[in-house]
């Protein structure tokens, strides 16, 4: 189940505090939804500490960081830096989200590969992680969580 979550970058939205992710918590705790793959779309912004909390800690719901970009770039490694630093690195997506021109396609990506190699060379320079396990992760978020996610081998 995808649920639109935060703000996708639209001015003039006054009522995304409805959309915290954090406000599912005491409905996924009901038994009947345990089973239900639940995807947080567009990073929550501005809740991503939220979302990849719900996340964290609850076993049947994953985060996609996409549609953010290119709304908030010069935010975007910071996002994803709190996203990484909280959810299991196998429950998190990033794609781009964008629907309506190729150039914001491009950019979307372009942003997103560059803000993730930022962010991985940081946690490996401070010994967070090794080189191979940020590689790892890079691969899992840009492409393997996705096609594990929804019924495809990577």
């Amino acid at each position: 189940m995808h649920l639109h979550s935060g703000s996708t970058g639209f001015k003039n939205r006054t009522d995304f505090y409805q959309v915290d992710p954090i406000l599912m918590a005491p409905f996924l705790k009901e038994k009947r939804f345990f089973h239900a793959k639940i995807v947080f779309l567009h990073q929550s912004f501005p809740f991503t500490r939220n979302a990849a909390i719900m996340a964290c800690n609850f076993p049947n719901v994953y985060l996609d960081l996409s549609q953010t970009l290119p709304w908030q770039p010069l935010l975007f490694a910071r996002c994803l830096e709190d996203a990484l630093s909280i959810t299991p690195h196998d429950k998190i997506m990033l794609g781009t989200g964008q629907h309506w021109y190729a150039e914001m396609v491009w950019l979307a990506a372009f942003i997103a590969k560059k803000a993730l190699a930022r962010v991985m060379k940081q946690f490996a320079e401070d010994g967070l992680l090794s080189e191979r396990q940020a590689k790892a992760s890079a691969r899992m978020v840009l492409s393997e969580n996705a096609l594990k996610l929804y019924g495809q081998k990577s």
